[in-house]
Order: C-alpha cells, then sequence, then structure tokens
C-alpha cells in the first residue's frame, strides 16, 4: 500500500513504539503487548525470552484461535466477560478479532448482554478501567485527572450520569469507547471512559455487600449540576483537546446538560444527538424515497422522554435547514405524545424544559377530541410515526392502517429496545401495509424489510470528525450534515426495497463520510481550529483515513529508562522520580510551516513583553547599580520593544489569515481574559521611553509622552468597561473556573497610576497635575474593581484548594495591584510635592520649635500615601508568599503532582513580582532605610534569574515544538 502524504499527523500512527517497559511488567501492559507475536528480536531486546513459548505467530494467527475461544464460550455473558479479559491483556489483538467480527460481537460487547455484564459488574470485578469519580470527592477531581498516567493525550471522553446501575455503568462508557475504535478509528490510548458517581437508588446494589460504589442514594439539584460542572472544567484543563460524550443522563439532565455546555466545549449526547442523528438519516432517505419535502412532511413522536425529544429537536433543525424557515415554525410539524397524552401548553409544570417547545395551543385540540394516539394519528395524518415510548405493542394495527389510509409509503421507526419494549414488529407493520410502510428499528428483529436505527453508525464518526477538526463546539448543522452522509450511503436510494440505513458492516467506510461531512461543516461555520484540513474532497478523505487507528503490531523501540533531567543549559537540576514533571520527548511529525508557527501566536504571548519592559524597569530603579546595568536595562527596554512589535505583528497575520479568529479569541474561555496584557506591555514602553528616553530625546518626547499617556487612559477605561461587559455577555466566568485571571481586563487601569507617576516629573506644571489626578482616578478604579476579584479568589482557595499545577503560576498575578498600586501612591505622591510645594500650607503654634512651623498639604499626602502603601505592600507579600509556596509545594520532591509543562502561564512569576519589588524600592526610599534597599537589590537579581530562566524555557520549548504549535496551542 503506498505511503499517505499524511502520515506525519500525530494521529497517523505508524513507525515505532518507544517502550520504557521490559519482561513480565510488558507483557502485561496491553498497549504493548504482542504475546505469541513478539518477533525474536524484541523478544531479546526486552528480556522476553524464555517467559514465551518459541514459536512466533501472525496477529491473523492470533486472532484465529481468539475467535475460536470465544466461540467456545457457553453464553453471551462469558463471551463478553472473555472479550473484557483480552482487552485488558493485548489491545491491538481485541480490536483486530472485534473488527473482524463486528456484526456478530456488537450485541455481545454492548447492548444486550453488556447490561447483564454492568449488574454484575461488582461480583465479576478484577481489574479497574476508566476514571472513577465521586461526589462526595468532588475537591479531589483536578488531581486525579493530574495524576492519571495515559500514553497520548486524550481526545474523547465518554462520561456516565446513569444512577441506578451504579458504578458498574463505567462499563457503558469503555464499550461505548471500544465502539468509537472499532467504527471509527479513534486512538484507543486517546480515550478516557469516567463515571460520576452520584450514589444509586437500586436497593439490590446498597443491601449488596460487595457493591463497589457509593452507598447512599442519588443526589440530585445543585449537587449533581455542581458535580458535573466541576468535573466538565476540570476535564477541559487537563485535556483542552477532548470532546465530551454525555452517556444515560436520563430525561430530567440530559437536554439541560447538553444545553449549558454545548456553547462552551465540543460536547455530544448520545441518547438526544445520537438516536436523533440516525433517525434523521433514516427520515431523510425515506423522504427521498416516498417523495415527501421536509417543508410539507408531518411527524408524530409517541414518547417524549430524552430520546424522543431529542429526535424531534433533530428533525425539527433539519426542517429549518432544509426549508429555510424558523425553528419554532419547523416544530409546528411535530406532535409528540407521553404518558398523559398529546402534550400541550395547559400541561405547564409537568412538561420538562426539552418537551416545551413542542407542546400544542389547546385551542387546536377542543374539548372532547382525544390526545391518544390513535386520535392524533386520526387528526394529524402523519407521513412519519416515530416510538420510542418502550410500550410494546403500541403501534397497534388500527393505528398503521389509519396512517396508510392517508400516506402512501407510511414511515414508522419503532426505536425502543431491547426487542421485547418494542412499540410494533417490523413483520406486522409490513403486512398491515402490504409491503409499503418504510420501516426502521431500535433493535434487530428476525429478516424483514426493515432498517436497524443503530447510533453506532454515527456517533463514532461525528466524533472523529470533531477531533480532527478540533472544532470548538459540535453546531447544529455539523450533525445534521452527518445525518445526510448517512442517508447517503442508504442503500434505500437504489432500491425502494433495501433498508433506509447502510449497513454496520460498512460503519468504517461509513464513518469516514460522516466524520468528512462534519470537518467540512466545521470548517464552513468556521469552528475548526485545526491547520492545514485540506479542502480538496478526495485529499480529505485521505487525511482522515490516514489518522484513523489500526489494529496491527508496531515495532517497539527501546526507550532508556529515568534518568537525571538535563536543565536547557547542561546543568544537571533534579531527578525527575522525585522532583518536576517529567520531560516526555515530543516526536510530533506533523509538518507545520512557519506560517502556521507564527498564527498560533495569542493574546497572551504579550506577557513576555510585559515582563521583560517590567525587568528594564527594575533595572533603572535598583538602588545599587554597577558600571553598566543601566546599559543592561536600556538592551531589555530595546528588546521589549522587538518583542512588542513581533507579537503585535504575528496577531495581526493570524486575524487577518483568519478573519473570525479575532472574534474566537474573546469567546475562547482561557485567551479572552489575556487581551489586556498588550496595553499593560505598552504601559511598560511608556514607562520605559520616560526612563531611558529623556537625557537622550528633546522636549518633544515629553509632548509626545503626554499625548500617548491620555490616549493610553481612554484604552485603559474601555478596555475595563467593554471587555468586562462582553464576559459577563458571554457568561465567560463559567467557562474559566480560576479567579484571579478575571483581574487582567481591569489591571491596565491601575498602571496608569504609575505612569502618572513616572511622566509628571518632567511635564510642565499646568499638564501634571491632570495626569496625576487621572492617574489617582483610573488607579482606584482598577483596585476597587479587583477587590471584588479577590474576594472571590480567597473564597475559591478556601473552598476548592489549590489550583491544579498548570495555574499555579497564575496565582502571581494577585501579587500585582496590591504592589502596583502603593507604588503608584507613592509616586505620585512625591510628584505632588515636587510640583506643588507651596500650595494648600498648614500652619501650628509650637513653643518648643524656633523654625518653620509650616507643612504643606503634599507632605501629609506622602505621610499617609507611605502608611498606605506599607499596608498594600503587606497584603502583596501574603500573596507572594502563598504563591511561591504553591508552586513548590507542587514539586514531586514535596509529595505535589509534578509541575506542568513549559506554557506562557510561567511569565506570571515575572510581571507582577517586578510590581512588588519596586513597591519595596519606594518604600525603602522614602523611610530611608538602607536595610531596605540592600535587600531590593538581592530582589532584583533573583527577579532577573526568574525573566532569564522562563525565557530560556519558552525558547527551548518553542524550539522542541512544545509552544507555537498546533498540538499545543490549548496548553499555552
Amino acid at each position: 500500500m503506498p505511503q499517505s502524504k499524511f502520515e506525519h499527523l500525530p494521529r497517523a500512527a505508524s513507525g515505532p513504539i518507544e517502550c520504557p517497559y521490559e519482561g513480565t511488567t510488558l507483557m502485561h501492559i496491553a498497549y504493548y503487548n504482542k504475546g505469541s507475536a513478539f518477533p525474536e528480536d524484541e523478544r531479546k531486546a526486552f528480556k522476553l525470552e524464555g517467559l514465551l513459548p518459541p514459536g512466533i505467530q501472525s496477529l491473523e494467527e492470533q486472532v484465529e484461535r481468539a475467535y475460536q475461544q470465544y466461540a467456545s464460550r457457553p453464553d453471551d455473558l462469558a463471551k463478553n466477560t472473555f472479550m473484557a479479559s483480552m482487552k485488558a491483556q493485548n489491545e491491538v489483538l481485541y480490536y483486530k478479532l472485534l473488527q473482524e467480527h463486528l456484526k456478530e460481537m456488537f450485541s455481545v460487547i454492548y447492548t444486550p448482554t453488556e447490561a447483564e455484564a454492568i449488574q454484575n459488574y461488582s461480583r465479576l470485578f478484577r481489574k479497574p478501567e476508566g476514571c472513577f469519580l465521586n461526589i462526595n470527592a468532588q475537591d479531589k477531581i483536578e488531581g486525579i485527572l493530574n495524576n492519571l498516567e495515559v500514553e497520548e493525550d486524550i481526545d474523547y471522553i465518554v462520561i456516565l450520569g446513569i444512577g441506578d446501575q451504579g458504578v458498574g455503568a463505567i462499563l457503558i462508557s469503555t464499550a461505548k469507547l471500544a465502539i468509537t475504535t472499532a467504527c471509527g478509528g479513534i486512538h484507543p490510548s486517546r480515550q478516557l471512559p469516567v463515571v460520576l458517581d452520584c450514589g444509586t437508588n437500586n436497593e439490590k446494589l446498597l443491601n449488596d455487600p460487595l457493591y463497589l460504589g457509593l452507598r447512599q442514594r442519588r443526589a440530585r439539584g445543585k449537587e449533581y449540576d455542581a458535580f458535573v460542572d466541576h468535573f466538565v472544567h476540570a476535564a477541559k484543563k487537563r485535556f483542552p483537546r477532548a470532546y465530551i460524550h454525555f452517556e444515560d443522563f436520563g430525561l430530567p439532565n440530559a437536554k439541560r446538560i447538553l444545553d449549558k455546555y454545548k456553547q462552551q466545549i465540543p460536547c455530544f449526547n448520545d441518547d438526544i444527538q445520537g438516536t436523533g442523528c440516525v433517525t434523521l438519516a433514516a427520515l431523510i432517505t425515506g423522504l427521498h424515497v416516498s417523495k415527501v419535502k421536509f417543508d410539507d412532511v408531518r411527524i408524530v413522536c409517541f414518547g417524549a422522554g430524552s430520546a424522543g425529544t431529542g429526535i424531534a429537536d433533530q428533525i425539527s433543525d433539519a426542517i429549518a435547514t432544509e426549508a429555510q424557515k424558523e425553528k419554532s415554525e419547523a416544530m409546528k410539524q411535530i406532535w409528540c405524545i407521553d404518558k398523559p397524552g398529546l402534550l400541550l401548553k395547559s400541561q405547564g409544570d409537568k412538561l420538562t424544559p426539552a418537551q416545551t417547545p413542542f407542546a400544542k395551543d389547546d385551542n387546536e385540540w377542543p374539548d372532547g377530541e382525544g390526545l391518544d394516539l390513535l386520535s392524533v394519528v386520526k387528526r394529524v395524518k402523519p407521513h412519519v410515526l416515530i416510538g420510542t415510548s418502550t410500550q410494546p405493542g403500541a403501534f397497534s394495527e388500527e393505528i398503521i392502517k389509519e396512517m396508510a389510509k392517508h400516506v402512501e409509503n407510511p414511515i414508522v421507526f419503532p426505536l425502543s429496545n431491547p426487542t421485547k419494549l418494542h412499540e410494533a414488529k417490523p413483520q406486522d407493520i409490513t403486512d398491515w401495509t402490504k409491503g409499503q410502510a418504510l420501516i426502521a428499528t431500535g433493535s434487530p428483529f428476525p429478516p424483514a424489510k426493515y432498517s436497524n436505527v443503530e447510533k453506532e453508525i454515527a456517533f463514532p464518526g461525528i466524533g472523529l470528525g470533531s477531533i480532527l477538526s478540533r472544532t470548538r463546539r459540535l453546531s447544529v448543522k455539523m450533525v445534521v450534515a452527518a445525518s445526510k452522509a448517512l442517508a447517503a450511503k442508504a442503500p434505500a436510494l437504489q432500491d425502494a426495497t433495501k433498508p433506509l440505513l447502510p449497513d454496520v458492516e460498512d460503519v468504517r467506510e461509513i464513518s469516514v463520510n460522516v466524520a468528512k461531512a462534519v470537518v467540512q461543516q466545521a470548517v464552513q461555520e468556521g469552528l475548526a481550529q485545526e491547520q492545514g484540513i485540506p479542502g480538496n474532497e478526495d485529499e480529505l478523505e485521505e487525511w482522515i483515513r490516514a489518522q484513523m487507528w489500526e489494529p496491527k503490531y508496531r515495532s517497539l523501540k527501546k526507550k532508556p529508562a529515568p534518568k537525571i533531567l538535563l536543565h536547557m543549559f547542561g546543568t544537571k537540576i533534579i531527578n525527575e522520580s522525585a522532583g518536576f514533571e517529567t520531560m516526555k520527548p515530543f516526536t510530533s511529525r506533523q509538518k507545520v510551516s512557519l506560517k502556521d508557527r507564527l498564527c498560533q501566536v495569542s493574546w497572551g504571548w504579550f506577557s513576555i513583553s510585559m515582563a521583560t519592559g517590567g525587568i528594564a524597569i527594575l533595572l533603572k530603579n535598583t538602588p545599587h547599580k554597577f558600571h553598566g546595568l543601566d546599559t543592561i536595562g536600556k538592551i531589555f527596554f530595546i528588546l521589549n520593544l522587538v518583542i512588542f512589535i513581533t507579537v503585535f505583528l504575528c496577531l495581526g497575520l493570524r486575524f487577518c489569515t483568519k478573519p473570525s479568529a479575532l472574534r474566537e479569541s474573546f469567546d475562547h474561555p482561557n485567551e479572552s481574559y489575556f487581551a489586556g496584557t498588550c496595553l499593560l506591555a505598552v504601559a511598560t514602553i511608556i514607562i520605559g521611553s520616560e526612563i531611558y528616553g529623556t537625557d537622550a530625546c528633546g522636549p518633544w518626547l515629553q509632548v509626545a509622552l503626554r499625548i500617548v499617556f491620555w490616549i493610553y487612559a481612554a484604552c485603559s477605561i474601555l478596555e475595563a468597561l467593554f471587555h468586562n461587559w462582553y464576559l459577563y455577555h458571554r457568561s465567560m466566568a463559567s467557562r474559566q473556573p480560576f479567579p484571579i485571571v478575571r483581574l487582567l481586563p481591569s489591571f491596565p487601569a491601575m498602571l496608569a497610576g504609575t505612569i502618572a507617576s513616572v511622566i509628571a516629573s518632567n511635564q510642565p506644571r499646568n499638564q501634571a497635575l491632570p495626569i496625576i489626578i487621572c492617574g489617582v482616578t483610573l488607579q482606584g478604579f482598577g483596585y476597587i474593581v479587583s477587590f471584588f476579584i479577590y474576594a472571590e479568589y480567597t473564597f475559591f482557595l478556601n473552598k476548592k484548594g489549590l489550583p491544579s499545577p498548570p495555574e499555579r503560576p497564575e496565582m502571581f498575578i494577585a501579587v500585582g495591584p496590591w504592589s502596583f498600586t502603593a507604588l503608584a501612591l507613592i509616586g505620585m505622591a512625591e510628584e505632588a510635592i515636587e510640583k506643588f510645594p507651596s500650595r494648600y500650607i498648614i500652619s501650628y503654634a509650637d513653643p518648643s520649635f524656633t523654625g518653620d512651623s509650616s507643612v504643606t498639604a503634599s507632605t501629609i499626602v506622602l505621610v499617609l500615601a507611605t502608611m498606605v502603601a506599607i499596608f498594600l505592600w503587606t497584603m502583596a507579600f501574603f500573596h507572594l508568599c502563598v504563591a511561591i509556596i504553591s508552586l513548590v509545594a507542587a514539586c514531586r520532591v514535596f509529595g505535589g503532582p509534578g509541575m506542568a509543562a513549559m506554557s506562557l502561564t510561567y511569565w506570571s512569576m515575572v510581571f507582577p513580582n517586578t510590581g512588588f519589588v519596586l513597591a519595596t524600592v519606594r518604600i525603602g526610599q522614602v523611610l530611608q532605610s538602607e536595610a531596605v534597599l540592600w535587600v531590593t537589590s538581592v530582589l532584583t537579581v533573583l527577579q532577573v534569574a526568574v525573566w532569564l530562566t522562563v525565557a530560556a524555557a519558552t525558547i527551548w520549548a518553542v524550539g522542541s515544538r512544545r509552544m507555537l504549535w498546533p498540538e499545543h496551542m490549548e496548553k499555552e
């Protein structure tokens, strides 16, 4: 087979795998194990000689033997247990066996056999698989996710919300993920099954001494919502690229939870969107065969639970899209019936949020007119009848014949499962309509002219397309596109007597077509974040296929055992087993152009500029200098200008290359908060220009700086007002749970006071006073706003504990407002003394003093400013210490989870802390304390060392493709 030009992509699983294990340890890890297929050279290299029989077999031979073992099992539950055991032993063999016998094994690894396995989970338990989270340990969720040892980054998470089967429902997650791999080619090591254990109301489980889950009644309401919310946000932090698949959340929660998160993250609810997508595909085919237009179709949905309303919602989206009408108008073409009968608006609070949009006006159904299914069918004369009621026999002969009186080809979908709960048997429907009905069912039946609505032909392809496109969210149009792609492969399009849906045996090819449709729609809507998606149809298909995992053995390459990590300067720092997070070599083979790398630059990169500018200001103000230090400061100032211009141009390139990127940057839950760093970088340039440019330039510089100051003041007000308004409007706080970063939109206003205190000294008196007043006003505004955020931040730390390691450097942001406010107060008070020494004189009588007994108001202001500044400084010192201890505590040597890989958040350790050192310098100068000033000199050295370390780490990360790389943009 010719090599694909896309085999360099990170998900294109080819080439050797690095393996750090050997001997029996290696054979117990399913990801690496090959069993009897280990070749001679690998047996020798990995110390497997004597641990395996001498015969070496091919994967095909292993599959044949495994199938014989499978077939010998006495019943389906035993076969299910056999497959679970094989999956835990040899990942490749499991999926190869499943792929070759998919149709036969489908009902064994999934419904209905999996239901029996779930009921017996605690009794059959051998080895855990997945992530178990319980509602009584919500504070540990982030730590648990951070401690997960995964061989690859996570792309696909299935989260279980089912209650009555308790913790055993994890098997649904694992089964779903097995299907996504077998059917959609999603790498099994890039998946994570999760169960949210909220307790159970199942008395049998609660009374079972072997039950492994929480022994308590199922939590509901706000407590349940908080648990789900905590997990979603923690998962988004730990696995920022992950697509989340909600499974079995039940009628009261499914629609509500999907609506809450679908605009925030790429997520999918199988009961609502999965069933709806496949049903819509069957409907599209059925309407094509029966020659009925979407604009004219009438649909009755019997059963208005999460599945029924999900299907109705999907269909109404399709009608609205295809018929080009409002969704509310499309919903008028659908009649939903639940236990009380037809849904009516008068039923009020009895309706769920998902049912309410489909409720009909009471005046459309006069008193005495029946609300039961037969009455509705007689009145509506539907083209389509869908059943999700789990009421066996609900579609009676009378109802089906009544429907057939009015439409030539009744489209009937009895979708309830298992088989015994179907509304009607396909053969009966065929007989009652004399072979004219178009039928799709939810479970398999003996041969008849019908299709089986299996969600498994849809959700793997939707997930694959979402992952590969890195879509920001799964839109309605993307799901409709998936339905159309499914319908396009229906055999009924070629022969009306054939099924309305493609067969599950062809699911691998179907998933390629579905994924292609999803990717194309994501690109069309501007939701795709992946770079380099081919525009050509054939190339796009090849691009997708190249990234689909195939169950085949790859050669193993010996990976050296953990050694002493080397610092980027070449000096030994710490043993990886005891200290920082292991730096796994990044071996992406993805080819990314320089332009595409530069387009990864985000607003947060301005933090490098402002940190560099902060060092330049600090070097100029440090009290103890050696010859040439000012020159070094000028170099930092010039470097700041270069960095600022470079980041500005890269952002311009990004926004011009993809016009929607600007809006997306403000909608991003992390990047949106860092837009203000651009103004903070400008502030350091203004101050640097004053302190380094005054001696070299003429009076024009002071005029220019005065104009720039007022522009900056206006921009900082606009940034604080409109950026915060936009964050409120978009409910961004719910997507960024770490509150301290919410300081950033108001932070530029707090630099206005610092700028005013610096540039006022060289301004004329009549210009200096307005500058100082403006500085005081904006400083006070920014500080008061930050004060409320500090309260939320403190509450966060008290309630949820320390943030995860990747966020801990951001704790240094809390040092900034206290420090810069203290710095600005003293600076502006000193300028008031210099500029206005004779105004507002206060005299007092003191017989013991023969000299001048008058003081200026500005002198008193300086004393008060210094006292307040010292108070503010102590708060900054407190937050500095908390941040430093928290950072150190994350190191493994102190029992922490390990520090996170290099990201832009580490620059938070520079700029806010320069404000702290500068405030300390000012206080030392006012108090005329040499001891304090010597401390600040030491702090300056340490701060420069931090800058050098973070700068070197950033250069190394960029060079080693850990930053400015598409796969890592979220983590930066």
